[in-house]
């Protein structure tokens, strides 16, 4: 997961144009989602990626070649789940900018409407006189009222998410923060696939330091071996680029490179 800003571009002016403001206004007519996915616009999906580097807003896989979701943060419609306690639609959201989000479907089916709160519900009701424009922007006050559990990446800093964020070596991801353990669990974001994905980076990183290894068998060159690790840990972060998957995961292996080195030492050795 990443801290993404949505200042940095303007609102699409798609998502107010008479396409979507009738669907907006049959959504409140009808007081629920009228199916459809009108909010993907053209122009939607390209600030998205853009924004998001073509990767998930939760689990950070990449996006560049596989489904995309237009995420709703706040559900659009309502279903009950067995992972959560919350059956709530906020169906007069479903057009509004800063309740989109980029992710891969496996996330979004996971996730589904499942939007626990710690605070008072908001519905309709409180924001009936608002219009399709006035609902572009209104995160912060609902996020202030509700209070809710599911992480937000567009309403988060970089240091919450590299203060609260912990892996281990195999591939695992956790937090002691509520938010992020219950984004982590709502999100399945220690399904078998990301774990195997996780687990591939970091034995890469594993071999790369064993071929060191051997390499020092054979010279005996202390300071030869030392600089070789400093090529590698020098080398893997230069080549995080911003689309690359895991971003926050490979930065944690950088970070942690002395305990892997340690721990390999004591496999070969």
């Amino acid at each position: 997961m990443i801290a993404i800003d949505k200042n940095k571009v303007e609102i699409p002016t798609s998502l107010t144009d008479k396409t979507r403001l009738e669907a907006f206004e049959e959504n409140v007519k009808k007081k629920k989602h009228i199916l459809g996915d009108k909010y993907r616009t053209n122009e939607v999906s390209k600030l998205l990626n853009e924004l998001y580097n073509k990767k998930c807003a939760y689990c950070e896989d990449t996006l560049l070649n596989a489904p995309k979701s237009i995420e709703h943060y706040r559900p659009k419609n309502s279903a009950k789940r067995k992972n959560c306690n919350s059956d709530n639609s906020y169906f007069w959201l479903a057009f509004s900018w800063d309740n989109l989000l980029l992710s891969c479907t496996s996330c979004n089916s996971s996730k589904g409407s499942c939007f626990d709160i710690n605070g008072q519900r908001v519905t309709h009701s409180d924001y009936k006189e608002y219009s399709l424009d006035d609902l572009q922007s209104t995160i912060k006050d609902l996020d202030k009222q509700e209070k809710p559990l599911l992480v937000n990446p567009e309403q988060v800093t970089k240091s919450f998410l590299r203060k609260n964020l912990d892996f281990d070596f195999n591939g695992q991801i956790s937090s002691t923060n509520k938010q992020l353990e219950y984004t982590i669990r709502i999100c399945n974001l220690n399904r078998n696939e990301l774990v195997k994905k996780r687990k591939i980076i970091i034995n890469d990183l594993i071999n790369l330091i064993k071929e060191k290894k051997m390499r020092f068998i054979n010279h005996r060159n202390t300071k030869r071996y030392k600089e070789d690790l400093m090529d590698i840990s020098k080398t893997i972060l230069n080549k995080i680029k911003k689309y690359d998957q895991f971003t926050a995961w490979q930065k944690f292996l950088i970070q942690e490179f002395k305990n892997i080195e340690k721990q390999t030492l004591l496999i070969n050795e």
